[in-house]
């Protein structure tokens, strides 16, 4: 019983965090006075939000120990994990130097940041954290599905 009380939050949850989510996107696209470097990088943690809540949301359905897919989908999985996470806490760093930028240096803020560099700095974080997750298309460290965990479970080995 408490494992379907569990699951049940667990999906109200990513529900609830993919629609506020979607709102704050449609919310930045409609509204002219959002495009700024703020609005980017708020819209760039709503996208990349949104993929950590369908990662975590379809884990557990599509990986099982009884899977014959199961090998590759912890290896997709896997990588998948590695990119989200640390692109969500890079946006969060930006956020953090864009509110710093503009309290400290409130004169010259709009020539230190820009659009141009944030959308940069966004595109530099996206490749950084690509190569620095790209072993683990290679099995290195190898994820594989754990029984003994429960089901949806891909540590890595």
């Amino acid at each position: 019983m408490s494992v379907v009380v569990v699951s049940v939050l667990l999906c109200l949850i990513t529900v609830m965090s993919t629609v506020v989510n979607l709102y704050i996107i449609i919310t930045l696209v409609l509204s002219k006075k959002t495009y700024t470097v703020s609005g980017l990088l708020l819209f760039h943690l709503s996208v990349t939000s949104i993929l950590a809540c369908i990662l975590g949301f379809i884990s557990g359905f599509v990986l099982s120990s009884e899977s014959t897919f199961s090998s590759p989908l912890c290896q997709i999985h896997g990588y998948l994990s590695l990119v989200i996470h640390p692109l969500i806490i890079w946006n969060l760093v930006f956020i953090h130097l864009d509110r710093f930028l503009s309290i400290v240096y409130a004169l010259r803020y709009s020539s230190l940041l820009n659009l141009k560099r944030v959308s940069l700095m966004l595109v530099l974080s996206w490749i950084l954290v690509l190569v620095s997750s790209s072993p683990t298309l290679a099995s290195v460290p190898a994820f594989t599905t754990n029984s003994t965990l429960g089901t949806g479970s891909c540590p890595p080995v």
